[in-house]
Protein backbone atom coordinates (compact mmCIF):
# COMPACT_ATOMS: atom_id res chain seq x y z
CA UNK A 1 0.00 0.00 0.00
CA UNK A 2 2.70 2.51 1.02
CA UNK A 3 4.57 1.77 -2.19
CA UNK A 4 1.58 2.42 -4.71
CA UNK A 5 0.89 5.57 -2.67
CA UNK A 6 4.37 6.81 -2.65
CA UNK A 7 4.81 6.41 -6.47
CA UNK A 8 1.38 9.22 -7.04
CA UNK A 9 3.69 12.02 -5.35
CA UNK A 10 1.75 15.11 -6.05
CA UNK A 11 3.39 17.99 -4.20
CA UNK A 12 6.76 18.36 -6.49
CA UNK A 13 5.41 21.92 -6.90
CA UNK A 14 7.50 24.48 -4.44
CA UNK A 15 3.82 26.36 -3.86
CA UNK A 16 2.66 22.84 -2.49
CA UNK A 17 5.11 21.89 -0.27
CA UNK A 18 5.59 26.11 1.20
CA UNK A 19 1.77 25.38 2.11
CA UNK A 20 2.79 21.89 4.00
CA UNK A 21 5.67 23.73 6.03
CA UNK A 22 3.43 26.61 6.60
CA UNK A 23 0.61 23.93 7.91
CA UNK A 24 3.09 22.09 10.00
CA UNK A 25 4.70 24.82 11.58
CA UNK A 26 2.06 27.09 13.09
CA UNK A 27 0.09 24.23 14.34
CA UNK A 28 2.94 23.37 16.35
CA UNK A 29 3.34 27.61 16.96
CA UNK A 30 -0.10 27.11 17.88
CA UNK A 31 -0.16 24.69 20.21
CA UNK A 32 3.11 25.97 22.14
CA UNK A 33 1.28 29.53 22.38
CA UNK A 34 -1.72 27.73 23.52
CA UNK A 35 -4.00 29.15 27.17
CA UNK A 36 -2.69 25.54 28.91
CA UNK A 37 1.15 27.17 29.27
CA UNK A 38 -0.12 30.17 31.08
CA UNK A 39 0.97 33.35 28.77
CA UNK A 40 -0.37 36.86 28.79
CA UNK A 41 -2.15 36.49 25.91
CA UNK A 42 -5.91 38.11 24.63
CA UNK A 43 -6.90 35.06 22.59
CA UNK A 44 -10.04 36.96 21.67
CA UNK A 45 -7.89 38.96 18.91
CA UNK A 46 -8.03 38.15 15.49
CA UNK A 47 -4.11 37.19 15.48
CA UNK A 48 -4.74 34.28 17.41
CA UNK A 49 -7.78 33.30 15.27
CA UNK A 50 -5.56 33.48 12.01
CA UNK A 51 -2.68 31.58 14.08
CA UNK A 52 -4.79 28.63 15.11
CA UNK A 53 -6.94 28.09 11.93
CA UNK A 54 -4.59 25.09 11.01
CA UNK A 55 -5.70 23.33 14.06
CA UNK A 56 -9.26 23.94 13.23
CA UNK A 57 -10.53 23.48 16.72
CA UNK A 58 -10.52 26.96 17.64
CA UNK A 59 -12.77 27.36 14.89
CA UNK A 60 -15.56 25.45 16.15
CA UNK A 61 -14.38 25.67 19.83
CA UNK A 62 -13.52 29.80 20.71
CA UNK A 63 -12.15 31.01 23.66
CA UNK A 64 -13.75 32.66 26.75
CA UNK A 65 -12.42 34.94 28.93
CA UNK A 66 -11.51 33.11 31.95
CA UNK A 67 -13.68 32.95 34.61
CA UNK A 68 -10.99 32.36 37.21
CA UNK A 69 -7.46 32.69 37.36
CA UNK A 70 -7.15 28.92 36.04
CA UNK A 71 -6.80 30.48 32.52
CA UNK A 72 -8.99 30.32 29.26
CA UNK A 73 -11.65 27.95 29.04
CA UNK A 74 -13.57 26.65 25.53
CA UNK A 75 -16.90 26.64 24.81
CA UNK A 76 -19.06 24.96 21.87
CA UNK A 77 -18.95 21.39 23.07
CA UNK A 78 -21.92 20.28 20.49
CA UNK A 79 -19.96 21.99 17.41
CA UNK A 80 -16.65 20.35 18.67
CA UNK A 81 -18.46 16.77 18.77
CA UNK A 82 -19.31 17.26 15.20
CA UNK A 83 -15.80 18.22 14.19
CA UNK A 84 -14.76 15.04 16.43
CA UNK A 85 -16.90 12.80 14.55
CA UNK A 86 -16.30 14.52 11.03
CA UNK A 87 -12.50 13.80 11.78
CA UNK A 88 -13.18 10.20 12.66
CA UNK A 89 -15.13 9.68 9.46
CA UNK A 90 -12.68 11.03 7.39
CA UNK A 91 -9.82 8.94 9.42
CA UNK A 92 -11.96 5.84 8.96
CA UNK A 93 -12.53 6.35 4.98
CA UNK A 94 -9.06 6.99 4.38
CA UNK A 95 -8.14 3.89 6.59
CA UNK A 96 -10.70 1.61 4.59
CA UNK A 97 -9.28 2.95 1.41
CA UNK A 98 -5.53 2.11 2.00
CA UNK A 99 -6.45 -1.25 3.04
CA UNK A 100 -8.52 -1.48 -0.09
CA UNK A 101 -5.38 -0.21 -2.44
CA UNK A 102 -3.18 -3.00 -0.05
CA UNK A 103 -5.62 -5.94 -1.06
CA UNK A 104 -5.84 -4.96 -4.53
CA UNK A 105 -2.08 -5.10 -4.69
CA UNK A 106 -1.55 -8.18 -2.79
CA UNK A 107 -3.84 -10.02 -4.67
CA UNK A 108 -2.93 -8.49 -8.05
CA UNK A 109 0.51 -7.51 -7.65
CA UNK A 110 -0.45 -4.12 -9.02
CA UNK A 111 -3.49 -1.13 -8.67
CA UNK A 112 -4.85 -0.93 -11.97
CA UNK A 113 -6.77 2.72 -11.71
CA UNK A 114 -4.86 5.30 -11.14
CA UNK A 115 -6.67 8.66 -10.43
CA UNK A 116 -8.12 6.89 -6.83
CA UNK A 117 -4.63 6.27 -5.69
CA UNK A 118 -3.92 9.55 -6.89
CA UNK A 119 -6.28 11.37 -4.60
CA UNK A 120 -5.96 8.70 -1.97
CA UNK A 121 -2.25 10.16 -1.72
CA UNK A 122 -3.37 13.91 -1.59
CA UNK A 123 -5.78 13.04 1.00
CA UNK A 124 -3.77 11.32 2.59
CA UNK A 125 -0.38 13.50 2.61
CA UNK A 126 -2.38 15.89 4.10
CA UNK A 127 -4.31 14.12 7.15
CA UNK A 128 -1.18 12.08 8.17
CA UNK A 129 1.27 14.59 7.03
CA UNK A 130 0.45 18.23 6.88
CA UNK A 131 -2.58 18.38 9.41
CA UNK A 132 -1.17 15.74 11.36
CA UNK A 133 -0.99 17.84 14.59
CA UNK A 134 -3.87 19.30 13.95
CA UNK A 135 -6.61 16.06 13.37
CA UNK A 136 -4.24 14.21 16.59
CA UNK A 137 -5.16 17.22 18.48
CA UNK A 138 -8.77 16.72 17.71
CA UNK A 139 -9.10 13.41 18.45
CA UNK A 140 -7.14 13.55 21.82
CA UNK A 141 -9.09 16.66 22.75
CA UNK A 142 -12.37 14.38 24.71
CA UNK A 143 -8.99 12.41 26.50
CA UNK A 144 -8.13 15.66 28.04
CA UNK A 145 -10.22 14.82 31.54
CA UNK A 146 -7.11 16.10 34.29
CA UNK A 147 -6.18 12.53 35.32
CA UNK A 148 -3.34 14.17 37.07
CA UNK A 149 -5.05 17.86 38.72
CA UNK A 150 -4.71 17.40 42.79
CA UNK A 151 -8.16 18.91 43.82
CA UNK A 152 -11.38 15.98 43.28
CA UNK A 153 -13.29 18.63 41.99
CA UNK A 154 -11.81 19.16 38.65
CA UNK A 155 -10.36 15.31 38.10
CA UNK A 156 -11.77 13.61 35.80
CA UNK A 157 -13.64 16.36 34.11
CA UNK A 158 -13.01 17.74 30.84
CA UNK A 159 -10.36 20.61 30.44
CA UNK A 160 -11.59 21.85 27.51
CA UNK A 161 -15.56 22.03 28.29
CA UNK A 162 -16.83 22.72 32.02
CA UNK A 163 -19.53 20.75 33.14
CA UNK A 164 -18.14 17.56 31.42
CA UNK A 165 -17.73 14.27 33.38
CA UNK A 166 -15.20 11.74 32.12
CA UNK A 167 -16.43 9.25 34.00
CA UNK A 168 -20.24 8.94 32.77
CA UNK A 169 -21.91 8.89 29.23
CA UNK A 170 -21.87 10.27 26.70
CA UNK A 171 -18.96 11.53 27.24
CA UNK A 172 -17.34 8.41 28.08
CA UNK A 173 -18.44 6.63 24.80
CA UNK A 174 -16.79 9.56 23.15
CA UNK A 175 -13.74 9.58 25.18
CA UNK A 176 -13.29 5.45 23.79
CA UNK A 177 -13.74 6.38 20.28
CA UNK A 178 -11.14 9.11 20.97
CA UNK A 179 -8.68 6.60 22.60
CA UNK A 180 -8.80 4.13 19.89
CA UNK A 181 -8.82 6.89 16.81
CA UNK A 182 -6.27 8.77 18.50
CA UNK A 183 -3.98 5.82 18.01
CA UNK A 184 -4.90 4.25 14.49
CA UNK A 185 -4.35 7.80 13.11
CA UNK A 186 -0.58 7.74 14.94
CA UNK A 187 -0.01 3.99 13.89
CA UNK A 188 -1.00 5.27 10.30
CA UNK A 189 1.22 8.83 10.13
CA UNK A 190 4.01 6.51 11.50
CA UNK A 191 3.64 4.03 7.93
CA UNK A 192 3.37 7.36 6.07
CA UNK A 193 6.45 8.76 7.78
CA UNK A 194 8.23 5.70 6.77
CA UNK A 195 6.76 5.97 3.11
CA UNK A 196 8.15 9.39 3.18
CA UNK A 197 11.72 8.48 1.85
CA UNK A 198 12.89 9.03 -1.60
CA UNK A 199 15.37 5.80 -2.13
CA UNK A 200 16.07 8.05 -5.41
CA UNK A 201 19.22 10.18 -4.77
CA UNK A 202 18.68 12.31 -7.94
CA UNK A 203 15.19 13.24 -6.73
CA UNK A 204 14.42 16.53 -7.00
CA UNK A 205 11.87 16.60 -4.42
CA UNK A 206 12.59 19.65 -2.01
CA UNK A 207 11.95 17.62 0.81
CA UNK A 208 13.45 14.03 -0.45
CA UNK A 209 15.16 12.46 2.26
CA UNK A 210 17.82 9.83 1.96
CA UNK A 211 16.28 7.17 4.73
CA UNK A 212 13.24 7.49 6.84
CA UNK A 213 14.76 7.41 10.89
CA UNK A 214 14.60 11.83 11.02
CA UNK A 215 11.05 11.40 9.73
CA UNK A 216 10.21 8.80 12.31
CA UNK A 217 11.84 10.62 15.30
CA UNK A 218 10.18 13.70 14.16
CA UNK A 219 6.51 11.33 14.33
CA UNK A 220 7.23 10.30 17.45
CA UNK A 221 8.26 13.96 19.17
CA UNK A 222 4.76 15.70 17.35
CA UNK A 223 3.02 13.04 18.77
CA UNK A 224 4.38 13.57 22.19
CA UNK A 225 3.84 17.03 22.60
CA UNK A 226 -0.02 16.74 21.41
CA UNK A 227 -0.22 13.82 23.96
CA UNK A 228 1.56 16.19 26.44
CA UNK A 229 -1.05 19.37 25.54
CA UNK A 230 -4.17 17.27 25.81
CA UNK A 231 -3.31 14.72 28.93
CA UNK A 232 -0.84 16.31 31.22
CA UNK A 233 -3.16 19.82 31.74
CA UNK A 234 -3.77 18.82 35.67
CA UNK A 235 -0.10 19.30 36.08
CA UNK A 236 0.29 22.58 34.79
CA UNK A 237 4.13 22.49 35.68
CA UNK A 238 4.93 18.45 34.51
CA UNK A 239 3.29 19.55 31.21
CA UNK A 240 5.48 22.23 30.10
CA UNK A 241 8.39 19.89 30.50
CA UNK A 242 7.61 17.29 28.47
CA UNK A 243 6.10 19.24 25.83
CA UNK A 244 9.99 21.01 25.78
CA UNK A 245 11.78 17.87 25.83
CA UNK A 246 10.19 16.96 22.68
CA UNK A 247 10.46 20.69 21.02
CA UNK A 248 14.04 20.63 22.08
CA UNK A 249 14.60 17.06 20.45
CA UNK A 250 12.59 18.04 17.74
CA UNK A 251 14.95 20.73 16.56
CA UNK A 252 18.11 18.92 17.60
CA UNK A 253 17.49 15.28 15.02
CA UNK A 254 17.04 17.86 12.23
CA UNK A 255 20.21 19.85 12.99
CA UNK A 256 22.47 16.98 13.92
CA UNK A 257 21.46 14.39 10.96
CA UNK A 258 20.92 16.74 8.16
CA UNK A 259 17.85 14.21 6.47
CA UNK A 260 17.02 16.44 3.26
CA UNK A 261 18.84 15.79 0.10
CA UNK A 262 18.86 19.70 -0.46
CA UNK A 263 20.81 21.86 2.47
CA UNK A 264 18.34 24.73 2.29
CA UNK A 265 15.30 22.45 3.41
CA UNK A 266 17.51 20.75 6.13
CA UNK A 267 18.30 24.73 7.29
CA UNK A 268 15.06 25.96 6.83
CA UNK A 269 13.04 23.38 8.84
CA UNK A 270 15.59 23.32 12.13
CA UNK A 271 15.09 27.08 12.03
CA UNK A 272 11.14 26.72 11.75
CA UNK A 273 11.07 23.80 14.51
CA UNK A 274 13.54 26.02 16.96
CA UNK A 275 10.95 28.99 17.43
CA UNK A 276 8.53 26.55 18.84
CA UNK A 277 11.52 24.58 20.75
CA UNK A 278 12.37 27.65 22.64
CA UNK A 279 8.97 28.95 23.26
CA UNK A 280 8.61 25.94 25.39
CA UNK A 281 11.48 26.22 27.04
CA UNK A 282 10.40 30.02 28.74
CA UNK A 283 6.87 27.88 29.50
CA UNK A 284 8.66 25.69 31.69
CA UNK A 285 10.44 28.78 33.53
CA UNK A 286 6.77 30.65 33.44
CA UNK A 287 5.45 27.62 35.44
CA UNK A 288 7.80 26.64 37.70
CA UNK A 289 8.19 26.82 40.24
CA UNK A 290 3.86 27.64 40.99
CA UNK A 291 4.79 29.99 43.83
CA UNK A 292 6.12 32.57 41.32
CA UNK A 293 3.19 32.72 38.84
CA UNK A 294 1.82 36.13 38.55
CA UNK A 295 0.30 38.14 36.08
CA UNK A 296 3.35 40.53 35.43
CA UNK A 297 5.72 37.89 35.48
CA UNK A 298 3.46 36.00 32.83
CA UNK A 299 3.82 39.51 30.91
CA UNK A 300 7.18 39.20 31.08
CA UNK A 301 7.90 35.91 30.26
CA UNK A 302 5.72 36.54 27.09
CA UNK A 303 7.54 38.61 25.71
CA UNK A 304 10.51 37.39 26.59
CA UNK A 305 9.78 34.41 24.67
CA UNK A 306 8.16 35.89 21.36
CA UNK A 307 10.85 38.21 21.10
CA UNK A 308 13.73 35.46 21.07
CA UNK A 309 11.60 33.32 18.90
CA UNK A 310 13.11 35.00 16.02
CA UNK A 311 16.67 34.60 17.14
CA UNK A 312 16.27 30.88 18.43
CA UNK A 313 15.35 30.25 14.28
CA UNK A 314 18.32 32.02 13.21
CA UNK A 315 20.88 30.51 15.35
CA UNK A 316 19.54 27.03 14.60
CA UNK A 317 19.40 27.61 10.81
CA UNK A 318 23.10 28.89 11.60
CA UNK A 319 23.98 25.70 13.61
CA UNK A 320 22.25 23.23 10.71
CA UNK A 321 24.65 25.41 8.24
CA UNK A 322 27.32 24.79 10.00
CA UNK A 323 26.61 21.20 10.47
CA UNK A 324 26.27 20.50 7.04
CA UNK A 325 29.29 21.97 5.92
CA UNK A 326 31.12 20.55 8.94
CA UNK A 327 30.00 16.92 8.06
CA UNK A 328 30.51 17.06 4.26
CA UNK A 329 33.27 19.37 3.24
CA UNK A 330 35.84 18.34 6.07
CA UNK A 331 35.23 14.86 4.48
CA UNK A 332 35.13 16.20 0.56
CA UNK A 333 38.30 18.02 1.55
CA UNK A 334 40.32 14.89 2.52
CA UNK A 335 39.49 12.95 -1.10
CA UNK A 336 40.22 16.18 -3.02
CA UNK A 337 43.89 16.52 -1.42
CA UNK A 338 44.92 13.28 -1.13
CA UNK A 339 47.40 11.00 -3.39
CA UNK A 340 45.09 8.87 -6.03
CA UNK A 341 47.23 6.07 -4.31
CA UNK A 342 45.18 6.71 -1.49
CA UNK A 343 41.77 6.23 -3.24
CA UNK A 344 41.93 2.71 -3.30
CA UNK A 345 42.61 -0.56 -1.53
CA UNK A 346 43.09 -0.05 2.22
CA UNK A 347 44.47 2.79 2.41
CA UNK A 348 40.82 4.26 2.14
CA UNK A 349 39.85 3.06 5.14
CA UNK A 350 42.36 5.76 6.96
CA UNK A 351 41.76 8.85 5.29
CA UNK A 352 38.77 9.92 6.42
CA UNK A 353 37.75 8.36 9.96
CA UNK A 354 33.63 8.48 9.34
CA UNK A 355 31.99 8.95 13.16
CA UNK A 356 29.31 6.83 12.19
CA UNK A 357 27.16 4.91 9.22
CA UNK A 358 25.23 8.47 8.81
CA UNK A 359 28.39 10.60 8.69
CA UNK A 360 29.31 8.71 5.53
CA UNK A 361 25.59 8.98 4.36
CA UNK A 362 25.91 12.67 4.73
CA UNK A 363 29.07 13.23 3.00
CA UNK A 364 28.01 10.81 0.07
CA UNK A 365 24.65 12.61 -0.49
CA UNK A 366 26.62 16.06 -0.36
CA UNK A 367 29.11 14.68 -3.01
CA UNK A 368 26.37 13.40 -5.41
CA UNK A 369 23.98 16.72 -5.11
CA UNK A 370 26.73 19.01 -6.01
CA UNK A 371 26.83 19.52 -9.51
CA UNK A 372 28.95 22.45 -9.38
CA UNK A 373 32.44 20.66 -8.95
CA UNK A 374 33.16 18.22 -11.11
CA UNK A 375 35.57 16.62 -8.36
CA UNK A 376 33.16 16.50 -5.85
CA UNK A 377 31.02 14.60 -8.10
CA UNK A 378 33.88 11.46 -7.87
CA UNK A 379 34.05 10.87 -4.34
CA UNK A 380 30.74 9.55 -3.41
CA UNK A 381 31.45 6.48 -3.84
CA UNK A 382 35.10 6.51 -1.94
CA UNK A 383 33.05 8.05 0.94
CA UNK A 384 30.75 4.87 1.01
CA UNK A 385 33.52 2.97 0.01
CA UNK A 386 35.62 4.44 3.11
CA UNK A 387 32.61 3.73 5.73
CA UNK A 388 31.97 0.42 4.56
CA UNK A 389 35.29 -0.92 5.32
CA UNK A 390 34.76 0.16 8.87
CA UNK A 391 30.58 -0.45 9.11
CA UNK A 392 30.65 -3.69 6.75
CA UNK A 393 27.51 -4.58 8.31
CA UNK A 394 25.75 -1.76 8.01
CA UNK A 395 22.09 -2.42 6.45
CA UNK A 396 21.69 1.02 6.17
CA UNK A 397 24.92 1.63 4.57
CA UNK A 398 25.33 -0.84 2.42
CA UNK A 399 21.63 0.86 0.93
CA UNK A 400 23.16 3.95 0.51
CA UNK A 401 26.10 2.40 -1.40
CA UNK A 402 23.25 0.66 -3.81
CA UNK A 403 21.62 4.26 -4.08
CA UNK A 404 24.78 5.68 -5.32
CA UNK A 405 25.59 2.89 -7.59
CA UNK A 406 21.48 2.42 -9.31
CA UNK A 407 20.41 6.46 -8.75
CA UNK A 408 23.89 8.20 -9.64
CA UNK A 409 26.15 5.81 -11.48
CA UNK A 410 23.63 4.18 -13.46
CA UNK A 411 24.79 0.46 -12.17
CA UNK A 412 21.63 -0.97 -11.70
CA UNK A 413 22.46 -4.60 -11.28
CA UNK A 414 25.30 -4.17 -8.94
CA UNK A 415 23.14 -1.86 -7.10
CA UNK A 416 20.71 -5.00 -6.92
CA UNK A 417 23.20 -7.02 -5.70
CA UNK A 418 24.26 -4.22 -2.72
CA UNK A 419 20.45 -4.67 -2.31
CA UNK A 420 20.42 -8.19 -1.21
CA UNK A 421 22.95 -8.09 0.85
CA UNK A 422 21.24 -5.48 2.87
CA UNK A 423 18.40 -7.75 3.00
CA UNK A 424 20.20 -10.56 4.24
CA UNK A 425 21.41 -8.77 7.38
CA UNK A 426 19.08 -7.32 10.26
CA UNK A 427 17.29 -4.34 8.60
CA UNK A 428 15.26 -2.58 10.41
CA UNK A 429 11.46 -2.14 9.10
CA UNK A 430 12.28 1.59 7.66
CA UNK A 431 15.37 -0.22 5.78
CA UNK A 432 13.17 -3.15 5.40
CA UNK A 433 10.64 -0.75 3.21
CA UNK A 434 14.02 0.79 1.06
CA UNK A 435 14.69 -2.79 -0.01
CA UNK A 436 10.94 -4.02 -0.95
CA UNK A 437 11.06 -0.63 -2.97
CA UNK A 438 14.06 -1.06 -4.65
CA UNK A 439 12.98 -4.91 -5.53
CA UNK A 440 9.94 -3.54 -7.35
CA UNK A 441 11.63 -0.78 -9.02
CA UNK A 442 14.35 -3.88 -10.26
CA UNK A 443 10.95 -5.69 -10.86
CA UNK A 444 9.93 -3.56 -13.17
CA UNK A 445 13.17 -2.20 -14.82
CA UNK A 446 13.28 -6.34 -15.99
CA UNK A 447 9.42 -5.74 -17.35
CA UNK A 448 10.37 -2.72 -19.50
CA UNK A 449 13.45 -4.05 -20.95
CA UNK A 450 12.39 -7.33 -21.19
CA UNK A 451 12.77 -10.74 -19.39
CA UNK A 452 14.39 -12.59 -22.66
CA UNK A 453 17.04 -9.86 -22.94
CA UNK A 454 18.12 -10.03 -19.39
CA UNK A 455 18.02 -14.05 -19.26
CA UNK A 456 19.93 -14.31 -22.26
CA UNK A 457 23.31 -12.22 -21.14
CA UNK A 458 26.30 -14.96 -21.56
CA UNK A 459 27.59 -14.51 -18.13
CA UNK A 460 31.08 -14.78 -19.02
CA UNK A 461 30.52 -12.21 -21.56
CA UNK A 462 29.56 -9.80 -18.81
CA UNK A 463 32.33 -10.36 -16.49
CA UNK A 464 34.91 -9.71 -19.64
CA UNK A 465 33.37 -6.33 -19.79
CA UNK A 466 33.10 -5.43 -16.01
CA UNK A 467 36.96 -6.17 -16.29
CA UNK A 468 36.97 -3.81 -19.01
CA UNK A 469 35.18 -1.54 -17.52
CA UNK A 470 37.10 -1.18 -14.39
CA UNK A 471 40.22 -1.25 -15.75
CA UNK A 472 39.26 1.86 -18.18
CA UNK A 473 38.03 3.58 -15.24
CA UNK A 474 40.93 2.83 -13.23
CA UNK A 475 42.95 3.99 -15.66
CA UNK A 476 41.01 7.30 -16.76
CA UNK A 477 40.44 8.34 -12.71
CA UNK A 478 44.35 8.43 -13.02
CA UNK A 479 44.74 10.11 -16.23
CA UNK A 480 42.20 13.06 -14.60
CA UNK A 481 44.07 13.58 -11.30
CA UNK A 482 47.59 13.53 -12.70
CA UNK A 483 46.07 16.34 -14.88
CA UNK A 484 44.26 17.67 -11.84
CA UNK A 485 47.94 17.75 -10.01
CA UNK A 486 49.58 19.29 -12.50
CA UNK A 487 47.55 21.96 -12.88
CA UNK A 488 47.42 22.66 -9.17
CA UNK A 489 51.18 22.86 -9.11
CA UNK A 490 51.11 24.95 -11.63
CA UNK A 491 48.86 27.89 -10.06
CA UNK A 492 51.23 28.30 -7.11
CA UNK A 493 52.89 31.32 -6.38
CA UNK A 494 56.47 29.27 -6.26
CA UNK A 495 56.39 26.41 -9.27
CA UNK A 496 58.56 24.16 -8.77
CA UNK A 497 60.05 23.02 -11.85
CA UNK A 498 60.68 19.24 -10.25
CA UNK A 499 57.02 19.14 -9.73
CA UNK A 500 55.57 20.02 -13.43
CA UNK A 501 58.37 17.38 -14.71
CA UNK A 502 57.11 15.12 -12.26
CA UNK A 503 53.24 15.91 -13.20
CA UNK A 504 54.12 15.54 -16.50
CA UNK A 505 55.46 12.28 -16.13
CA UNK A 506 53.00 11.11 -14.60
CA UNK A 507 50.38 12.04 -17.30
CA UNK A 508 52.33 10.83 -19.99
CA UNK A 509 52.47 7.53 -17.99
CA UNK A 510 48.69 7.43 -17.32
CA UNK A 511 48.06 7.88 -21.01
Amino acid sequence: MLWTLSKERWDFNKRWVAIRLALDHLQLLALVLGPTFGWALDYKQQWWDALAAPLVKPLVAPLTPPPSPDGWAPQGYKPFLCLFYVIVGLAGATMLACGFVAFSFARNGIFPNKWPTRLLRAVCGLFYGACYLGVLNILATPLDCQYLATSSAVKMTSADFAGVSCKHAPHLIHLGVSAVMTLLVALVALLFALSEASCNLGSHHPMAAGHAGVEVKAWLFKTVIVLAANLLTGQKQVQPIAVAVAAVWLTYIYIRWEPYHFPWMNHLRAALFAAPALISCVSVLLLWPPSRADHARAWQMTVAALGAAPAAAVVAGVASWWRWRWGTQRALWAFRTADPSQLEGPALKDLVRFAGPMEADLAARAAARTWTDYWEDEFDSEAVAAALMRFDRNPGLILANASLMIDVQGNAHAGSSQVQAAKKLEPSTAQRFVIFVREQQQMARLQTQGAATESALDLSAYVEFNRNYKQALRVHKSALHSARNFWRALLRADVAFNDMVKGLAKIEAAK
